[in-house]
């Protein structure tokens, strides 16, 4: 193959790579632009909602019954005072028979307390029953009320999020459709790249960067045919390789010269410290080393003055 028809085949494979991958940046980004459906799984709480209405079912009916044996040992106080009220009745009823005494004032008081008794506890259960029911009643209630306001909510939630999933499918179709043409772009420019290098271009240098220095070479006139290109752009590799490890092998060991020198000055700063410490320490000893001094003095003059003033 002549110089120039080689030029040519390389500018022609290289303008083919751009277009490769100028379309792959495009579908990358299309990929990134596709929307996140929003999930709608908050339907499930209705079966949620309808498992609360179970358990607040059940919770007013314990609450009922615990309300109405609190309200039957509250009356059974009462049943029990008019009970020891009756038996004390009923006491001095038998003390009067034991007598002979036939009071009719204290027989008639006795029956009416014994009815009057009868009726409190048949009251106090009918209470109960009642106000248990009425517990129960008003707690389903509530429970429904609630479950419907809340199964309404959700129901306008989930409208809301069906019409914004439904603007973004429309979207995400719109995307699907550019990047469905993209992808058939893709595999024809594939397929012409390969036809181009049929034959004369290995497949491994079919990239931008083999085929720029590619270009670049025949330019510059540095070769004449493949193999002698093959052979720089191998050569360029390996001193990309070596470049490379060089400048790993300077980086780590600028890293440990750094390190080191931090470790340098953490010591210096900790022996800095140290010294300080010490300093302050001996300064510090001085200081009551005078003062004891001082207060030697200060003693020695005062007994001076002392022993003067008892001779004269």
């Amino acid at each position: 193959m002549a110089e120039v028809t080689l030029l040519d085949g390389c500018r022609i494979l290289l303008s083919t790579i751009n277009e490769l991958d100028d379309t792959q940046r495009q579908m990358d980004n299309i990929e990134k632009s596709f929307f996140r459906y929003i999930k709608e799984n908050k339907l499930v709480e209705y079966k949620t909602v309808k498992s609360k209405i179970r358990f607040a079912l059940d919770v007013s009916i314990a609450f009922g019954a615990i309300f109405s044996l609190f309200l039957t040992f509250i009356g059974g106080s009462g049943l029990i005072y008019l009970i020891i009220y009756g038996a004390y009745y009923g006491y001095r009823l038998y003390v009067n028979f034991q007598k002979k005494q036939n009071d009719r004032i204290l027989n008639i008081l006795t029956v009416i307390m014994y009815f009057v008794s009868a009726l409190v506890v048949v009251s106090m259960f009918l209470r109960s029953i009642v106000v248990g029911a009425i517990m129960t009643v008003l707690g389903a209630a509530a429970v429904l009320i609630a479950s419907s306001v809340k199964n309404k909510m959700l129901r306008k939630e989930n409208l809301k999020i069906h019409k914004e999933n439904l603007v973004l499918a429309e979207k995400n179709e719109q995307f699907s459709i550019q990047y469905d043409s993209l992808c058939n772009t893709y595999k024809e420019l594939s397929n012409k790249l390969d036809m181009q290098a049929q034959g004369w271009m290995p497949a491994v240098y079919l990239n931008k960067d083999a085929m720029s220095f590619f270009v670049d070479c025949l330019l510059k006139r540095r070769a004449d045919t493949v193999k002698e290109l093959s052979n720089l752009y191998q050569y360029e590799l390996q001193k990309r390789r070596e470049y490379e490890q060089r400048e790993r092998h300077h980086r780590e060991q600028l890293d440990t010269i750094e390190k080191e020198n931090r470790l340098n000055r953490e010591q210096a700063e900790r022996h800095h410290q140290e010294t300080n410490r010490l300093m302050r320490q001996h300064h510090r000893e001085e200081i009551a080393a005078l003062d004891n001094i001082a207060s030697s003095l200060d003693m020695l003059t005062y007994e001076a003055y002392r022993l003067d003033s008892h001779f004269y």
